[in-house]
């Protein structure tokens, strides 16, 4: 099973005021690929690739990734203010190329602290999903992960949820389309053609890209 774990360079948040400018990978994400890492030595996963989006500068962050023990890492290129919505089409467009089985991100950047950016990509690929989640175990042959999340509305609370992986490029194409035709359930003609113009902004964009590793 691949893992695909986008990460951001942001200022280091425990530089302090008086501390040199400094940018480190968003400590949230840090525990993205930690978790990526600890699910490969169990054996669900056999490659992690780290992405992020950024200019030469953000290199050190992809070295940094690298020494954690990702197996590749890409860096896009693009010097621009992205905001989440356009995040979320390049890395749609890095999916359909990549191919990973599983996306995980932290659960927000410590500089602007939107948290939107993985809700929007799940919704361009129409896969399913879980947030804020402390637990994920793969069940059924790795097409099923469980995912546990601490829940704390007025009382604490344990949620569960079982969330159907997207096939493998490996699976047969009866199976593909079976879960093409899940995923596309209940997405209206207006999200569909918007999902395909951005798909193609973004595909154009992603011809920019350095790997590592």
């Amino acid at each position: 099973m691949k893992i695909l774990v986008p990460f951001k360079s942001v200022p280091d948040p425990y530089a302090g005021p008086s501390g040199a400018a400094k940018s480190v990978i968003n400590p949230f994400d840090e525990i993205a690929i930690e978790e990526a890492l600890r699910m490969r030595e169990r054996g669900d996963a056999t490659e992690i690739t780290g992405v992020t989006i950024g200019v030469a500068a953000v290199d050190e962050q992809i070295r940094s990734a690298l020494a954690m023990g990702v197996d590749r890492a890409l860096r896009i290129e693009d010097a621009r203010a992205l905001d989440p919505y356009a995040i979320a089409r390049i890395l749609c467009a890095l999916v359909k190329k990549e191919a990973p089985q599983v996306v995980m991100m932290g659960k927000q950047a410590v500089d602007d602290d939107s948290n939107q950016a993985g809700q929007m990509l799940a919704g361009l690929l129409g896969w399913p999903q879980a947030t804020f989640v402390s637990k994920i175990e793969f069940l059924e042959g790795k097409t099923h992960a469980r995912c546990t999340a601490l829940r704390d509305h007025n009382r604490p609370a344990v949620e569960r949820a079982a969330l159907r992986l997207p096939p493998r490029p490996d699976e047969g194409a009866e199976k593909t389309d079976r879960s093409a035709h899940l995923r596309a359930t209940g997405r209206g003609s207006k999200t569909s053609d918007h999902h395909t113009l951005d798909r193609a902004a973004a595909e154009a964009h992603c011809g920019h890209t350095r790997r590592f590793g």
